[in-house]
């Protein structure tokens, strides 16, 4: 089983790599995927690619976390990055054993490797399908590490941490409330599209992933032109407008105009800004094969890759 929402920081990709990587070596697994996100399509899509349609079922949301964990022998938890990671606890509780990526922070503080659960290298496809395949080939075994998981998530939830939990909570959203927040989210920086206006004005829509109920009103969105030659900051626009998925930028000729210092690149970044304190991102693409470009003769052409 996976558990979570579908973004990219979940990885749930990955989950379907092990997945496949099991029906190669012969095995029949299912992947139960329970949660929903920005990356449902392209996981429906790969599970078409994969041709693992007769071994991956999408529950879409469900509250009932607790009776699917139940349900199943192994958790894959596929995350790039966590803090405490507590549906872990909550596969655990059920008897659930946790197969984990060992990544920068949650799991290792839950998962004691090979006694309530396994921790593999992160990233490691094969590694994290040996074990898998170790709970599927010996029920002794995984029956053993399913009652230490049980037994492990009993005596966690006995020192009351959920409380401390919920004060944890609510006292961060005082701070956020009061505006001392100082820590900038979670954001990418992904471009989406370009529009060619009239007046060589330019209409920049870039993707930034970031969770805007957790920014504060004074976030600011800024696109930063930064010389490649001296790396120093030439320009920056604040976003138009924002929503869920895009920061939109326009960029008048003027601005334009401050770029364009003789054979010196510059480079496009996208930065945002809370307070004090910001951090940048170099604009990138979205994953693709397909990628455009102009010839010297301002001609549009693509490139495939891979």
């Amino acid at each position: 089983m996976a558990a979570g929402s579908l973004t990219p920081n979940k990885n749930v990709a990955a989950a379907l790599e092990v997945i496949a990587e099991l029906v190669r070596r012969g095995k029949q697994p299912t992947l139960h995927i329970v949660g929903e996100g920005n990356q449902s399509e392209a996981l429906v899509q790969k599970v078409d690619e994969l041709e693992l349609g007769a071994h991956v079922v999408f529950h879409g949301y469900s509250d009932q976390l607790p009776r699917h964990f139940a349900s199943c022998t192994a958790q894959l938890f596929t995350s790039t990055n966590e803090g405490q990671a507590l549906v872990i606890l909550e596969a655990q509780a059920q008897g659930c054993i946790p197969v984990s990526f060992d990544i920068n922070f949650g799991p290792s503080d839950s998962i004691t490797d090979g006694h309530n659960g396994f921790l593999v290298p992160h990233g490691d496809i094969q590694a994290m399908a040996d074990r898998v395949q170790s709970l599927m080939d010996d029920p002794t075994l995984a029956a053993e590490l399913s009652e230490n998981a049980r037994n492990f998530a009993s005596e966690y939830q006995s020192r009351d941490l959920v409380s401390r939990w919920e004060e944890t909570l609510s006292l961060t959203k005082m701070l956020k409330n009061l505006g001392a927040k100082n820590r900038v989210p979670h954001f990418e920086a992904k471009l989406r599209g370009v529009d060619f206006l009239d007046g060589q004005r330019l209409h920049v829509r870039v993707e930034h992933q970031a969770q805007l109920e957790e920014l504060p009103e004074k976030a600011i969105f800024e696109l930063v032109f930064i010389n490649r030659r001296s790396n120093e900051e030439i320009a920056s626009v604040a976003a138009s407008s924002v929503d869920e998925q895009l920061a939109v930028f326009d960029l008048e000729q003027a601005l334009l105009g401050e770029t364009q210092e003789q054979d010196a690149a510059v480079d496009m970044s996208l930065r945002l800004r809370i307070g004090k304190a910001m951090e940048l991102k170099r604009l990138g693409l979205p994953e693709s094969k397909i990628l455009p470009y102009f010839t010297k003769h301002k001609n549009l052409s693509f490139n495939r890759r891979g």
